[in-house]
């Protein structure tokens, strides 16, 4: 069975790879800028689009770029394979270990946390707790009332006992004076 690559492996290197093309890309550009003088004064012209494209190429063949398109190939190739592990039951399987694993140590449990902080923050969060409240106040006025009380929302006990609960759904009131 095919090991899952660890979760934050690839957006690292993507982050790196997209760093290096706008380095390049800059690069390009500034020295665009430094051929075209600047405004009045300069007395090259900006560089071509073929001259653009040429060097373009060249940083490409570099060994460096070479390197670093290798490695996001093989990145690519690598969640391919996780991916196909993955639908399978054992990769199911598998997949839930870790998150055990994940789970119960002190690394993982602070990371969910901050994690669900996140996420009750975001406008995501925020509709599902929204929800959440809606459909629980629709269940406390729906089933409140409960016992030996009257309707409404926390039901009315007889006359000298308790009131109905409030929040858990009305339970019932106690016997009268």
């Amino acid at each position: 069975m095919r090991r899952i690559p660890p979760p934050g492996s690839f957006p690292a290197s993507r982050r790196r790879a997209t760093a290096a093309a706008l380095l390049i890309a800059g690069g390009l550009w500034l020295g665009g800028c430094a051929m075209g003088g600047g405004g009045g004064g300069g007395g090259q012209a900006k560089p071509s689009p073929e001259e653009v494209r040429y060097a373009v190429r060249q940083e490409l063949q570099s060994p460096e770029m070479q390197a670093q398109i290798q490695q996001i190939i093989t990145q690519q190739v690598q969640m391919l394979a996780a991916q196909q592990v993955l639908l399978t039951p054992e990769g199911q399987k598998q997949l839930v270990q870790q998150l055990k694993t994940v789970a119960s140590s002190p690394q993982g449990q602070m990371a969910m946390q901050t994690g669900v902080q996140e996420f009750l923050r975001s406008p995501q969060g925020q509709q599902m707790i929204r929800q959440a409240v809606t459909m629980q106040l629709q269940q406390m006025l729906s089933g409140a009332g409960g016992g030996g009380g009257g309707g409404g929302a926390g039901g009315g006990g007889g006359a000298g006992g308790g009131g109905g609960g409030g929040m858990g759904g009305g339970s019932g009131g106690g016997g009268g004076g």
